[in-house]
C-alpha cells in the first residue's frame, strides 16, 4: 500500500530507513514522489579506441580474462581485461570480493564509468557494469537521485524498483480538463516516466507535467489564502474626501503614481480588506503613494501605522509624511531612541496620534492603538510574515494591509513571492529625474575619478563610498570602510568627511546622518546601512568599492541612493579583477539603470533563492520547478487557474490535500 512504511521493501533495514527518512521518504509514496533530480543519457556507445581521458564513456565489451592480487596486507586489486574490437581496456576494482565472480570470460556486458587513458593503455575504475542480457538496448536513461550520506543512487534504483505495482494506485489531483489541454499524461504515467524514462521526449512531456503540478498547488494555494482575505468584512469604513489629495504634493503625480492611488483607495473602499503590494523601483515615488492612503484613513477619523526597517528610514519617513500632511495631522516617530517613549505609547493608545511610524519598536507588545485601520510596511522582505500580522493583530480588528517594496521582484518571481496579495507596480520616474550614469572604474583610473569628485564636491554636490566590510579581516583581502576612511580622510578633509556603518549606535547614526543631509559633511564612507531609503537630493555620487561582492540588486538599490535630486548623478563600480558573474553585473549595471530588467538578470545569474529568501515568506521549497527557467510553465498555470471555476475546484477535500502538502 502506498502508505506502508519504506522497511517494508527488501533490503531496507534500520539504518537505511533513517537515511531514507533523512531526504523525506517515510512511506511508499514518499519514495515514488522522490523524484530524480536530473538524468544521465547512456545511450551514445563508443569503441575503446575512441575513449578520451578522464571522459566517462559506455562501451560494450566482451571479457577475456581477470584476475585478483593483493597489493598491502588487507587490500586487494581485481583487473578485469576485456575487448570490444577496437582494443583492449581494464577494468579496475579495488578491494572488492568476489567481483570476478560477476564477469564470466567469453560474456558481453555493458560499461559505463570515467576512462583513464595513459599511453596506449586504457582503464575504467570501478565502473558500473550489467550483462547484456539482462539489458538488451544498454543502460538507456538513467535518473540520478537526490542523496544522503550512507545511501547511493544504487539505493535508491532497488527501492524504487520495488514499488513499480504502487505507482499505479496514484490518483490525479489535477482537473482532466487541464490534462486534456496539455496533452499531459495521469500521475501514475508520468511518476513511472520520470522514474524509468524510455525516450527522451516522454521523459521532457513527464517532467513537464511534473512542474507544472507542482507550480500549479502552489499558486492555488495562494489563491486559497487570497480568497479567505478577501472574504474578510473589515468594521471601519471610510469617507470620501472632499477633493483629491492631489494638493499635499508640491509636484504633480506621474501617471504611475495616480494609478496605484486610485488602486489603493478602490481597495480601502472595499468592505474587505486591502492586502496589496505597492512595488516601484528606487526613486519611483512610493512615499508619495503611501502618504495619500494615510491622509485617506486618518481624515476618517482612523489612525494609520509604518513600519520601517531602520532607524533612519523611519526618521526619513517622519520628516516627509510631517511635510505633506502638515501640521493638522498629529505624528508620532516610535523607535527604540526615542526620549518618553512609554508616555507616547500611552499617547498612542488613547488616540492622541494619528500617523505612527516606527520600526521593529510597534511590534511590542505594550504598543496598543485606539482606532487602527491602515498599516503599511516599507521594505517588504526585510521583514518576515509574522511580524506584519502581529502589528495588524494589534488593531483588534481586521484591517488594511499595504507592503511598499523597492527591490523589483521579476515577474515570475513575484507571482508565487506575491502570490497571495494584489500588486500594484510604479515603474515611471518623477518628472525631471535624469538616469544615472555608471561607470566601471579599474584601479588605474581611481585618482581620475577622485579629481572628477572633488570637482563636484566644490560646487555643492555630495558623494557616498560604499566598502563591503566595516573592519579589517585576516580571511578577506578587502578594503573595510574603516580603512577606506583612513585613506580618504586626508584627501576629503577639507569638503567633510565622516564614516557610517551597522554596529554603530543608532543616536551616532543618525547624527552623521544629519550633518550629511544637512551638507556639514560633504562625503560619507559607509557600509550596505545606506542601501535602503536613505534620501539625500544633493548627493549625487555613488562611489562603490569591491563591486564584485555585491549582487545585483543590491549594486541597484545601492545606486539608487543618488539622483534624487534634479541634477545628474554618477554611480562609480571599482573592482581590481572581477570574475565572470562580477564582469556580467557590472555590464548589466553600466548599461541599463531599470530595476525590473535587472531583476531579471539577477535571477539568471543568481537564482530565486538567493534574490529573496521564499522560507521567510512561509512557501515550501520547489523540488522540481525552476523560476529561472520554468517561467512558460508558469504562465500556463497562471492562464489555467483564472479559467478554472475555482469555487467549484477548491473543495474542503481539496484544501485538506492543500494543508498536507503545502504549507499554507
Amino acid at each position: 500500500m502506498l502508505y506502508s512504511p519504506i522497511s517494508s521493501l527488501k533490503g531496507i533495514g534500520p539504518q537505511k530507513e533513517k537515511r531514507f527518512n533523512q531526504l523525506g521518504v517515510f512511506t511508499l509514496e514518499d519514495l515514488i514522489m522522490h523524484l530524480p533530480r536530473r538524468y544521465e543519457d547512456r545511450r551514445v556507445v563508443i569503441q575503446i579506441a575512441e575513449a578520451l581521458n578522464e571522459e566517462k564513456a559506455v562501451l560494450k565489451v566482451t571479457v577475456l580474462s581477470h584476475r585478483t592480487s593483493r597489493i598491502k596486507a588487507r587490500q586487494t586489486m581485481t583487473k578485469i581485461s576485456v575487448d570490444d574490437g577496437s582494443g583492449r581496456a581494464e577494468l579496475v576494482f579495488m578491494n572488492i570480493n568476489y567481483i570476478d565472480k560477476q564477469f564470466i570470460v567469453g560474456e558481453t556486458y555493458w560499461v559505463y564509468g570515467a576512462v583513464k587513458v595513459s599511453g596506449r593503455q586504457v582503464s575504467l575504475f570501478h565502473p558500473e557494469f550489467i550483462h547484456v542480457e539482462k539489458a538488451e538496448n544498454g543502460f538507456g536513461i538513467v535518473p540520478v537521485y537526490a542523496l544522503t550520506d550512507g545511501l547511493t543512487q544504487k539505493d535508491v534504483y532497488k527501492a524504487v524498483g520495488q514499488v513499480t505495482a504502487e505507482m499505479g494506485r496514484l490518483r490525479d489531483v489535477l482537473p482532466n480538463t487541464i490534462l486534456d489541454r496539455h496533452g499531459y499524461p495521469s500521475l501514475a504515467d508520468a511518476v513511472a516516466g520520470m522514474h524509468f524514462p524510455e525516450d527522451v521526449e516522454d521523459l521532457q512531456i513527464a517532467r513537464e507535467r511534473m512542474i507544472y503540478e507542482e507550480l500549479f498547488h502552489l499558486q492555488m494555494a495562494l489563491l486559497v489564502i487570497k480568497m479567505h482575505v478577501r472574504e474578510i468584512e473589515k468594521p471601519r469604513r471610510y469617507g470620501s474626501i472632499t477633493g483629491d489629495v492631489h494638493h499635499l504634493f508640491p509636484f504633480e503625480l506621474t501617471k504611475g503614481q495616480k494609478d496605484a492611488v486610485e488602486e489603493i483607495f478602490k481597495d480601502m473602499d472595499s468592505v474587505h480588506c486591502m492586502n496589496r503590494l505597492l512595488q516601484g523601483d528606487v526613486g519611483s515615488g512610493k512615499t508619495a503613494v503611501s502618504v495619500a492612503a494615510v491622509y485617506k484613513a486618518v481624515k476618517s477619523g482612523y489612525q494609520a501605522a509604518i513600519m520601517a526597517p531602520t532607524e533612519i528610514l523611519a526618521r526619513q519617513h517622519d520628516e516627509s509624511f510631517r511635510k505633506f500632511l502638515g501640521e493638522d495631522v498629529k505624528i508620532v516617530l516610535l523607535t527604540s531612541q526615542v526620549k518618553n517613549k512609554a508616555g507616547l505609547i500611552e499617547q498612542v493608545e488613547a488616540g492622541e496620534f494619528d500617523v505612527i511610524i516606527g520600526t521593529h519598536a510597534l511590534i511590542q507588545s505594550e504598543v496598543r492603538f485606539k482606532a487602527l485601520s491602515l498599516v503599511i510596511t516599507d521594505e517588504q522582505h526585510r521583514f518576515g510574515v509574522g511580524q506584519r500580522q502581529i502589528i495588524a493583530d494589534k488593531a483588534g480588528v481586521p484591517i488594511d494591509t499595504l507592503v511598499m517594496s523597492a527591490t523589483p521582484i521579476p515577474r515570475t518571481l513575484s507571482l508565487i513571492i506575491y502570490g497571495d496579495m494584489d500588486v500594484t507596480m510604479i515603474k515611471e520616474r518623477p518628472v525631471g529625474r535624469l538616469p544615472i550614469h555608471t561607470h566601471y572604474v579599474k584601479t588605474s583610473k581611481v585618482k581620475d575619478m577622485l579629481v572628477f569628485i572633488k570637482e563636484k564636491l566644490a560646487v555643492g554636490e555630495q558623494a557616498y563610498f560604499v566598502a563591503p566590510l566595516i573592519e579589517e579581516s585576516e580571511h578577506v583581502d578587502l578594503k573595510s570602510a574603516k580603512e577606506l576612511y583612513e585613506e580618504l580622510e586626508p584627501v576629503f578633509r577639507q569638503e567633510g568627511i565622516a564614516w557610517l556603518h551597522g554596529k554603530m549606535k543608532p543616536s551616532e547614526k543618525n547624527e552623521i546622518m544629519e550633518k550629511f543631509k544637512t551638507g556639514k559633511i560633504k562625503v560619507l564612507i559607509a557600509t550596505t546601512v545606506i542601501e535602503v531609503g536613505v534620501d539625500v537630493p544633493k548627493a549625487t555620487m555613488m562611489v562603490i568599492t569591491h563591486s564584485e561582492r555585491f549582487g545585483l540588486s543590491q549594486l541597484h538599490q545601492l545606486r539608487g541612493r543618488v539622483g534624487r535630486g534634479g541634477g545628474q548623478s554618477y554611480c562609480f563600480l571599482l573592482s581590481d579583477s572581477p570574475g565572470k558573474i562580477a564582469k556580467e553585473r557590472i555590464k548589466v549595471m553600466v548599461s541599463t539603470d531599470d530595476g525590473f530588467e535587472i531583476a531579471n538578470k539577477d535571477l539568471t545569474i543568481r537564482g530565486p533563492g538567493e534574490i529573496i529568501g521564499t522560507r521567510q515568506h512561509g512557501l515550501p521549497e520547489l523540488k522540481l520547478a525552476d523560476l529561472t527557467k520554468h517561467g512558460d510553465i508558469l504562465d500556463k498555470v497562471q492562464l489555467d487557474c483564472q479559467d478554472l471555476l475555482v469555487d467549484e475546484y477548491v473543495t474542503e477535500e481539496y484544501i485538506a490535500w492543500l494543508s498536507k502538502h503545502l504549507v499554507l
